[in-house]
């Protein structure tokens, strides 16, 4: 990327920790994405839609010439999209919930340079 600073836009230790196990240097920046979502949409398109709403929203503090990383992940259990545990108990019994079942993961991520977006889901 020669002289673009990447800037994740994302509060997630996971996500700093692959960047750091990458060897990918970046500037993190707050941003106040609305995480707000209808009930009824799907987890592909929440997580894509989060991913993007978090990048738009990080970019508004820097340079357009900075590439702007966000992204968003969920469980989902069927149509239903798990949160993040709200403590150790919830996520104790998120985990026995999710156990022996066939679940997916989702990941949307998006990034923004010179004010083009490019975006993508993932499902494991």
């Amino acid at each position: 990327m020669n002289d673009t600073t990447l800037i994740l836009a994302s509060a997630s230790p996971r996500r700093r920790e692959l960047l750091e196990k990458a060897g990918i240097e970046y500037t993190l920046v707050e941003q106040n994405a609305d995480e707000n979502l209808a009930e009824e949409i799907l987890p592909a398109d929440a997580v894509l839609l989060l991913a993007e709403r978090k990048c738009l929203a990080g970019a508004e503090h820097v340079s357009p010439a900075d590439a702007v990383l966000g992204a968003d992940t969920l469980v989902a259990l069927g149509r239903e999209k798990l949160g993040k545990p709200k403590n150790e108990e919830d996520a104790f019994l998120m985990l026995r919930r999710l156990s022996g079942t066939t679940h997916a993961v989702y990941t949307g991520v998006a990034i923004i340079k010179d004010g083009v977006m490019y975006s993508g889901v993932d499902k494991t």
